[in-house]
């Protein structure tokens, strides 16, 4: 496929760096080509037959190799906007005892190009060095002129980046002798959250100050980084355990309400429901509580008997199948009732005649950091009076 339908394939990339040769039959004859030679050749056609694909032994002594690739999300078979396959053998210098760089492998693909490529240009300039801070920066110089994207790719700009950020990381682990990960310096403090118990790794570090924001100064979203790459690890991302059951939530439609019962129109939905969980299905020793957070009121996980807002999980639905559960909640009629309950509470006008207020706890309110009557004194436009209405309590 990479060769023939010019796919995006990141085991074409992998076998490039590795010098990985292909044999194919054309008709009564028999070829043997590099792989690099291979995938330049004129489409495969219907008489062209692949025999084998050969990778040679690079043994592990003094042998680095590794293998990186961006796509829109982590898993698999998202196609990647660049992926990469570096190889090297290094070899210890008799005079100064450091390490050189005696043969490399550099391969890039899925950049907006026909095919995966080696940066001969880049491993040329490398071969004999010992890789120092000016040699990386001419590496990297030199491996612009290599990735070119073709006309209307889309994000080229992005896809060389992610180019050089992968070589650079590559080159910076030889330099200091071991394959390590970048550590980030800041005056702030440092959270590193590392999910390593999920089916597909990612690392994200966060970094935050104390100190506050200037008013009308942009600031980046903490963790902007990971998900504008496509790296972060969203739940529909990991691959879902064998022999699952699934579930859907069933929401209250009414903001103050009696739940009397649930009942399902017969389909095909309604006969693969499992089981439908409400708040009396929790054992007598369980919390109905859906958060927890200090100091703040709990949120329930169900409605218990009387719904307090419009869209509150009534109960979920647990089906064979994702697709059945979302249909048979959908398809599920909630009876309700408002006898001998009070209107509910919709605008600030009904919130301040009941004298229903939200009172947040002492770590939340905010703290005043100058003096305020101060400052509108002394600002360029003063505020006579004013008035706000917000369609949120």
């Amino acid at each position: 496929m990479a060769q023939r339908l010019h796919a995006s394939s990141d085991i074409a990339t992998v076998l490039l760096t590795a010098g990985s040769t292909v044999t194919v039959q054309v008709a009564s004859k028999k070829l043997c080509l590099t792989l690099e030679d291979f995938l330049e050749q004129p489409p495969c056609d219907s008489r062209t037959l692949l025999l084998s694909i050969f990778v040679p032994d690079w043994g592990s002594a003094n042998v680095t190799f590794e293998t990186s690739r961006a796509s829109p999300r982590p898993f698999g078979n998202a196609v990647s906007y660049v992926n990469s396959a570096f190889l090297a053998r290094l070899s210890e210098a008799a005079s100064s005892g450091a390490l050189l760089i005696e043969d490399i492998c550099l391969a890039f693909g899925a950049f907006g190009t026909k095919h995966a490529i080696r940066a001969r240009n880049v491993e040329d300039f490398l071969k004999g060095k010992s890789v120092s801070a000016s040699v990386i920066l001419e590496a990297i110089r030199l491996l612009k002129d290599a990735i070119l994207p073709s006309v209307g790719t889309t994000h080229p700009e992005y896809r060389v980046s992610l180019a050089v950020s992968f070589l650079f990381s590559f080159l910076s682990s030889l330099a200091n002798g071991i394959m390590n990960s970048v550590s980030v310096s800041s005056p702030g403090k440092h959270v590193k959250v590392v999910s390593d118990n999920l089916p597909i790794r990612s690392r994200q570090e966060l970094v935050s100050t104390d100190n506050c924001k200037q008013i009308g100064k942009p600031i980046n979203k903490t963790g902007v980084e990971l998900q504008t790459s496509g790296e972060a690890v969203y739940v529909d991302d990991i691959p879902v355990p064998k022999d699952c059951l699934y579930g859907a939530f069933i929401y209250s439609t009414h903001p103050h309400a009696r739940i009397n019962g649930i009942k399902f129109r017969s389909s095909l939905a309604s006969q693969k429901v499992i089981a439908v969980i409400d708040a009396k299905d929790i054992p007598s020793s369980g919390d109905n509580m859906c958060s927890n957070f200090r100091m703040v009121d709990d949120e329930p996980l169900f409605a218990d008997s009387v719904s307090e807002f419009a869209g509150q999980n009534v109960a979920i639905v647990i089906a064979e199948t994702q697709k059945y559960a979302y249909m048979a909640a959908k398809q599920a009629d909630v009876e309700y009732s408002t006898e001998d309950l009070e209107p509910p509470i919709l605008t600030i006008e009904d919130t301040i005649q009941h004298n229903s207020f939200y009172h947040p706890p002492p770590y939340l309110v905010p703290k005043p950091i100058d003096d305020f009557d101060k400052g509108m004194s002394e600002a360029d436009y003063k505020i006579l009076s004013a008035e706000v209405h917000n369609s949120f309590r």
